[in-house]
């Protein structure tokens, strides 16, 4: 009396029932009976009942699973052929081939639509700079190219990257052969008078960061063997916050006007030579002349008297 539970039994049919039950007379119910059966339901219909549910579990559980799987290919499928199509895009992009950019397909909305419209917009930005400092490039090749002088240029470590027609033509090397190479290695100079090896100007730059200027007795070497003398500077190449990048060497040849100081040089020490001898000949026949103890006149081409004694 006064209890809830259920129990296991075999009803009259011989089925294995659960009959719940509960003392109904708490409950002012049935008065007459000391316990009262509420329900009872075989056994065979609740594990039936329950595999039914459980299988219908595995399906929707299976159904689930098999959407998620579709959901995600398609979502990571998706991105998958996006993040390829931007990675092949940046390839391209980074070997200078522009020409994707035009027909890269736009994603639209998210993460993936703000990421590729800042990919075209970076690519684009890209393709403007790059197309200025070509533009730049082809008007320093042409200025340079029209330069009277030579030119060499280097990097910070002194290795030629660059030259004009008119320094391949003195030093004997091409842009391509000399790209690379240390300077000294292609500008072998040295004195002229004494034949002594000169400093790389080069070297003097990057060390002091001053510009350097050559006597004019220094001699170039070309690839050849062929001697040029030259007049020569060297200055730095600086950026905004004044670091040295590189150095640029500026010469030209003036083997003819050194040649011909050389003898104009050579001239006026014959002739100052000549005018001593002469001075001091003209003293001597002056001196023979006043001791001398015949008369002596001397008379010039004209027969004009000059002295005597």
């Amino acid at each position: 009396q006064g209890e809830v539970g259920s129990t296991i039994y075999i009803d009259s049919a011989g089925d294995k029932v659960i009959g719940t039950y509960a003392d109904m007379n708490q409950f002012g119910v049935n008065q007459a009976l000391d316990w009262s059966l509420i329900a009872i339901t075989p056994l065979d219909q609740i594990a039936q009942s329950t595999r039914e549910t459980r299988d219908t579990l595995l399906i929707i559980g299976l159904l689930i699973e098999v959407l998620s799987l579709i959901f995600v290919w398609k979502v990571v499928g998706g991105l998958t052929k996006s993040l390829n199509r931007f990675a092949v895009e940046a390839t391209n992009i980074a070997q200078g081939d522009f020409s994707g950019r035009h027909h890269q397909k736009q994603e639209t909305g998210g993460a993936l639509g703000a990421l590729g419209s800042a990919f075209t917009t970076m690519a684009h930005n890209l393709e403007l700079s790059i197309g200025k400092l070509k533009e730049r490039e082809q008007n320093l090749s042409i200025t340079l190219n029209s330069i009277g002088d030579a030119v060499i240029a280097t990097d910070a470590d002194g290795n030629v990257t660059r030259m004009n027609p008119v320094a391949e033509q003195l030093t004997g090397w091409s842009t391509q052969e000399s790209s690379g190479l240390p300077f000294k290695s292609i500008f072998p100079i040295i004195n002229a008078r004494t034949r002594e090896p000169i400093e790389n100007p080069v070297e003097k730059v990057i060390s002091t960061g001053e510009t350097v200027y050559l006597s004019n007795d220094t001699t170039l070497i070309a690839k050849d063997g062929t001697e040029y003398q030259i007049s020569d500077s060297a200055a730095p190449i600086r950026n905004g916050d004044d670091d040295i990048l590189g150095v640029v060497v500026i010469f030209n040849d003036i083997t003819e006007s050194y040649k011909l100081k050389r003898e104009a040089t050579a001239q006026l020490e014959q002739l100052k030579l000549l005018t001593a001898e002469n001075i001091e000949s003209h003293a001597r026949a002056d001196t023979a002349i006043k001791n001398s103890r015949d008369s002596i006149i001397t008379i010039d081409d004209r027969g004009i008297i000059e002295s005597g004694n």
